[in-house]
């Protein structure tokens, strides 16, 4: 439907709570690709694809000013970093993130990203930790020499 018609025939109260709630949509159209991250990531295991959709998320975040909706998408994204062995893109995620959550002074957005942070600080150890124990197991069952 095109807009012109949306707006037809109401009142101007009508037609200013249209707009409204068109705007609201629209600024919530990041979902829509964090969704689709989602998916890829879990779904389709296309790691990739996802962090290139949850980058698209993070435009339209910072197009609109949503600084809180921006937290959410790179707490998202820096997971799937560590999927494909990028530490420092991960972390970049968090301050950025916490950067963000400290510029709208919002405690419960710090708090979550560092719930997050250590949860993947410790994902990150344990497959450390699992690696390192594989290559222990290989060396001294004498495979790899």
């Amino acid at each position: 439907m095109p807009l012109k018609d949306f707006l037809n025939g109401s009142t101007p109260q009508k037609r200013e709570n249209k707009l409204s709630s068109l705007t609201r949509l629209l600024r919530k159209r990041y979902m829509v690709y964090s969704v689709l991250a989602l998916l890829n990531e879990e779904i389709y295991g296309n790691v990739p694809k996802a962090i290139k959709l949850y980058q698209r998320a993070i435009k339209i975040c910072r197009d609109n000013g949503s600084k809180y909706d921006e937290i959410t998408v790179l707490l998202e994204l820096a997971p799937c970093y560590l999927k494909i062995g990028g530490k420092d893109e991960a972390l970049g995620c968090f301050e950025r993130a916490s950067k963000l959550a400290n510029e709208i002074d919002d405690k419960q957005a710090q708090e979550r990203i560092w719930i997050e942070s250590q949860i993947v600080n410790a994902d990150v150890i344990i497959s450390s930790d699992v690696e390192f124990h594989h290559l222990e197991e290989t060396n001294e069952s004498g495979e790899d020499e």
